[in-house]
């Protein structure tokens, strides 16, 4: 029904049902909210990608940037070694990681290990030489020249 002014005057129950839709969608967008800030503070980055950059920077000023490296790691095919293997490629860019069985064939190899190892033994076992132990799990090869 038109009101004296020109303007529609909804009924009573109209006006209610869109108030209750409204207060149910704020609910709703709430409840979403408190969710995902509950479940961001309890799986915080997983895989340490805000952390990478620290953990590789001796690489920035050793391998020119473009390089394409090898990449070598302890972890078991999955996610745990796709989310370190990304983290790691996301942190060194514009130098490529190529997750590859053969390693030997690239002049440098990114080892990114779950803990420290032997990376004398690792370089040998790849025909590789150890440029840097870089700590935290992490050290970084160049292909033996012969």
């Amino acid at each position: 029904m038109a009101s004296p002014g020109g303007q529609r005057e909804y009924p009573l129950r109209v006006m209610a049902a869109c108030g209750v839709v409204a207060l149910l969608a704020l609910a709703a967008s709430l409840d979403a909210y408190r969710s995902t800030y509950a479940y961001n503070r309890a799986y915080a980055d997983p895989y340490r990608v805000n952390v990478q950059p620290r953990r590789f920077r001796e690489v920035y000023s050793l391998v020119p940037a473009g390089t394409v490296m090898g990449y070598l790691s302890d972890l078991s095919d999955g996610s745990a070694r796709g989310g370190a293997y990304l983290a790691a490629q996301h942190a060194l860019a514009p130098r490529l990681l190529v997750d590859e069985p053969d390693v030997s064939r690239r002049e440098w190899v990114l080892g990114n290990y779950s803990r420290p190892q032997d990376y004398g033994k690792i370089a040998r076992e790849h025909g590789l030489r150890l440029v840097q132990d870089l700590g935290n799990g992490a050290a970084l090869f160049r292909r033996e020249v012969r």
